[in-house]
C-alpha cells in the first residue's frame, strides 16, 4: 500500500488482485463516512468496440444508456436497495456524467456492511425486460423535469452550439427515443463490457484504517479480466457549431452562458482546468476590474460565475449568471481578454490568484463529499492516472506560462458560443 501526505491529507493507494484501486482518506474523529464505486464508463462512451469479444465490431448504444443503467443497478429481486442502506443506519446515492458513473453512500455507523452492500449491489446486476420497462416512465419524467429548468436547458443548448457531432451534443439522460430504445439486452451488454474492476475504484473517506478496508475490499470484489475496450468518441472540428443558441422561457431576467471550447490537449485536464480556473478569476473574477465595471452599469450582479469541465477528449470554460444585455457582456469580456493579452498578465495578480485558489482545495480537503468526488473527479478526467495530490500539484505548480497559454489558445472569440435564456 502507497502512502502520500500533506499537512492537509493522507491518500492511501492500494490496488487489488483484481485490478480495481482503492483510495482510502483517513480523517481522525470525524464522526461520518462516505465511501464511493466509481466506474469509468459514462454519456458520452456510446460507441466503442470489444476486443475481447470476437466479431462484435463497433457497439453503438443510445443517449443515456449509462445513466439508465445507473439507474437500475439499484435494482434488487427481493429489497429496495435505498431502504436497506436506510435500515444500516446509511444514505446512498449515484450519479452519472460524461465521463464516469459512480455510486456512495455516507454513514455514521456500520460502515463496514453498507461497504459489502455497496459491493455487492455494484457487481450484482437485475435488468429484465420488466423492470426496464417500469424504469423508462420515471426517466422521461426526469428528462421532462431538466427541459423545465432554465439552467438546465442553457447547459444542453450550450453544448449543441459548442460541439458539432458525438455524445457530447446529448444530455446525459438523452431524450424519450433514446429511452425507448433500452432493452435489458443492451443493459446487459454495456454492464459486462465496462463494468470491470480494472476501470472501476473505490474511495473511502472518513475516521478509518485503510488496510482494514482495503481487506474488506478484497474479500468481496469478484475478479474479471479485464477488455480492450476502445471508445469512439468521433472526430470533433475545433469550431464551434454555431455561435449563439437561444431559448425563451419564463425567468424574470434573461440567462446566459458563455462556453469557449477546447480546442488543444497538449496538456492534462487538471493542469487545463486549474489555468482556466485562475485565469477566468483574474479576468472576471469578484476583485477584477471587468466585474466592478460590469456591476457598476448594472450588467452583472453575483449570480456571475465561471467554472471548466473537461477530460481526455474535451473541455470547455463556461461564464454565465442573469444580465438584462448578455450579448453586451459578451462582447465586453472579449475585448477584456484582447486587451490582456495585448498588455499581458500582471504577475503580481497571477500569484495572488494562484494562492487563493491553492487555499481553496486545501480547504476542500476537509470536506468529506469534496474529497471523495474530487478523487473520482481525477479518476474520470485522467483515464484513472491522477489522483488529489496531483490535482493539487496542478495548482500550486501553474505558472505564468501556462495561464498565458490558455489567454492565447483557449480563451478566443472564434472558440466561443453564447447559450441564452430569455423571459417569455
Amino acid at each position: 500500500m502507497n502512502v502520500r501526505e500533506h499537512p492537509y491529507l493522507r491518500l492511501y493507494t492500494n490496488e487489488l488482485s483484481t485490478g480495481m484501486k482503492c483510495y482510502i482518506i483517513p480523517k481522525d474523529q470525524y464522526l461520518e463516512k462516505q465511501a464511493a464505486v466509481a466506474v469509468r464508463y459514462g454519456a458520452a462512451d456510446r460507441r466503442y468496440t470489444w476486443d475481447g469479444r470476437a466479431g462484435l465490431g463497433l457497439v453503438s448504444h443510445p443517449a443515456g444508456l449509462a445513466h439508465f443503467l445507473e439507474h437500475k443497478l439499484f435494482e434488487e429481486p427481493d429489497f429496495p436497495l435505498f431502504d436497506r442502506f436506510t435500515q444500516q443506519e446509511a444514505a446512498a446515492n449515484a450519479f452519472t456524467n460524461y465521463l464516469c458513473t459512480a455510486y456512495y453512500f455516507n454513514a455514521t455507523g456500520r460502515f463496514a456492511e453498507n461497504l459489502r452492500l455497496l459491493l455487492h449491489f455494484v457487481q450484482n446486476p437485475h435488468f429484465t425486460e420488466e423492470n426496464v420497462r417500469k424504469e423508462k416512465g420515471i426517466i422521461r419524467q426526469e428528462i421532462g423535469m431538466y427541459r423545465d429548468d432554465p439552467g438546465a436547458r442553457l447547459f444542453t443548448n450550450l453544448r449543441q452550439a459548442l460541439y458539432h457531432q458525438g455524445p457530447l451534443r446529448q444530455d446525459i439522460a438523452g431524450d424519450a427515443a433514446a429511452v425507448d430504445a433500452v432493452t435489458a439486452e443492451r443493459l446487459y451488454q454495456a454492464y459486462h463490457a465496462f463494468y470491470r474492476p480494472a476501470r472501476m475504484i473505490l474511495v473511502c473517506a472518513g475516521d478509518l484504517e485503510p488496510a482494514a478496508v482495503c481487506e474488506l475490499a478484497e474479500q468481496c470484489v469478484k475478479p474479471l479480466p479485464p477488455l480492450d475496450i476502445r471508445e469512439d468518441y468521433g472526430r470533433e472540428p475545433a469550431a464551434v457549431f454555431r455561435d449563439t443558441i437561444e431559448e425563451r422561457m419564463p425567468v424574470s431576467l434573461p440567462l446566459f452562458q458563455l462556453g469557449f471550447k477546447e480546442t488543444s490537449f497538449h496538456q492534462n485536464a487538471l493542469t487545463r482546468q486549474a489555468a482556466s480556473q485562475v485565469l477566468a478569476d483574474m479576468l472576471s473574477g469578484p476583485s477584477s476590474l471587468f466585474f466592478a465595471r460590469m456591476a457598476a452599469a448594472g450588467l452583472l450582479d453575483d449570480s456571475f460565475a465561471f467554472a471548466y469541465d473537461g477530460g481526455p477528449f474535451f473541455g470547455e470554460t463556461v461564464f454565465g449568471g442573469a444580465s438584462r444585455a448578455p450579448e453586451r457582456v459578451r462582447d465586453l469580456l472579449f475585448a477584456e481578454m484582447d486587451a490582456v493579452r495585448a498588455s499581458g498578465l500582471d504577475p503580481e495578480r497571477f500569484a495572488l490568484i494562484r494562492r487563493k485558489h491553492t487555499g481553496l482545495a486545501r480547504k476542500a480537503f476537509q470536506s468529506l463529499d469534496q474529497l471523495v468526488n474530487g478523487q473520482i473527479d481525477c479518476f474520470a478526467k485522467t483515464n484513472g492516472q491522477a489522483d488529489l495530490f496531483d490535482m493539487l500539484s496542478a495548482c500550486e505548480n501553474l505558472t505564468l506560462d501556462d495561464v498565458q497559454s490558455r489567454l492565447a489558445e483557449h480563451f478566443r472569440p472564434e472558440n466561443a458560443a453564447l447559450s441564452l435564456v430569455r423571459p417569455q
